[in-house]
């Protein structure tokens, strides 16, 4: 919020949502019938899944029968597995959180459903789906602030959550974009910084966004797997942690540069800043290698 890419969105009939912290996640139905499924960054299968999500996706009944009525659809969300907020209820773990419903038009144009035309859609077969906070109009930063108060949804009681997703379903920024704007909780805020330290003066977050955002559970299993062959190791061992340390952020860099760049607008990166972020992250996601 308050950034240019999100300028202006408070003018008018704002949505707000809860944010919540699992990785990201879609599904939609492929041209031969079966569900495909995405992280962020790429296409899930079996064999290259992120956190289980491939695997999730094909046996839900409630996902395969609404693409069977709503095939032209695809669902944008959450899957709620530990990253940084721990204090989640205990039977919300392991779920699918639709926040985007999108219709997929002609010429690769797309179109996002207000939430009051997708909440009935979902709830025609079960899947769950976050709700909104509060509906603000012309709203100011004060007002979304106090919504932070609100943002408690699945959390235990009395703990926080990680912010605020503020929706204007007609509003297109100065780019001719779609999209939405955030505000994060000094609470999410201050658990990351005990992950990564304190931020850097005269730095950026946009290293840390960089590599929150890129850096997934999937990735690093499918590099430490690669360690492992190249090192003819059937099991994992300390001595592979140097090698795999230097390994993963070759592959990173070569791997996820081009969709940073397009991505970040062509940041100025202080890469000695990113890579200790990076290392830290590969910690905390994959503690098991270390």
């Amino acid at each position: 919020f308050g950034r240019t890419g999100v300028g202006r969105i408070e003018s008018g009939e704002c949505y707000v949502f809860s944010k919540i912290d699992g990785t990201n996640a879609s599904v939609w139905k492929q041209s031969d019938g079966t569900l495909g499924a995405g992280s962020r960054n790429r296409e899930l299968s079996y064999d290259a899944d992120n956190a289980g999500f491939f695997k999730y996706v094909q046996s839900s009944d409630a996902l395969h029968k609404f693409f069977e009525k709503y095939p032209g659809l695809r669902l944008y969300g959450e899957f709620l597995v530990p990253h940084t907020i721990k204090h989640y209820q205990e039977d919300a773990w392991r779920e699918f959180y639709v926040f985007d419903v999108v219709e997929e038009l002609e010429d690769d144009k797309i179109n996002y459903l207000h939430y009051e035309e997708y909440k009935e859609l979902l709830e025609e077969f079960g899947i769950p789906f976050i709700p909104p906070i509060a509906i603000i109009n012309n709203g100011s930063y004060e007002n979304f602030i106090k919504a932070l108060d609100d943002a408690n949804f699945l959390v235990e009681d009395g703990k926080h959550g990680e912010g605020i997703v503020i929706k204007n379903y007609n509003y297109v920024n100065c780019f001719g974009e779609v999209r939405w704007a955030k505000i994060v909780s000094n609470e999410f805020k201050q658990e990351n910084h005990k992950v990564f330290g304190a931020p850097v003066v005269n730095s950026t977050i946009t290293e840390y966004e960089i590599v929150d955002k890129f850096l997934t559970i999937a990735f690093i299993e499918k590099e430490a797997a690669k360690i492992m062959q190249l090192n003819e190791e059937v099991t994992w061992s300390g001595k592979l942690i140097p090698i795999f340390l230097k390994h993963i952020w070759k592959e990173f860099l070569e791997e996820e540069m081009y969709e940073i760049v397009l991505d970040f607008k062509e940041p100025t990166i202080n890469f000695k800043t990113m890579h200790k972020y990076f290392v830290r992250r590969l910690k905390v996601l994959a503690p098991e290698l270390f």
